[in-house]
């Protein structure tokens, strides 16, 4: 087991920043993770913005943060 690598910047794609979130200290590459299931949730426009903003404001696409928001570990 090896330590993780930790860096003073803040992580700009978001790959960095997912794996910087997750912890993990392995160098296993998750994009190759076959994603082939959907979910469809429905938002106001007003969520639609709030969420799209955060998103924005953590350097993620919209579907990424929305998938860390959800599998975050409190």
């Amino acid at each position: 087991m090896g330590f993780k690598k930790l860096s003073l910047e803040t992580p700009k794609k978001e790959k960095d920043f997912i794996n910087s979130a997750r912890g993990e200290t392995s160098n296993k590459k998750i994009e190759n993770a076959k994603r082939n299931k959907k979910l469809v949730v429905n938002f106001t426009e007003e969520e639609y913005q709030i969420l799209n903003q955060e998103a924005n404001s953590m350097g993620l696409g919209l579907n990424s943060y929305v998938r860390f928001k959800i599998f975050r570990k409190e």
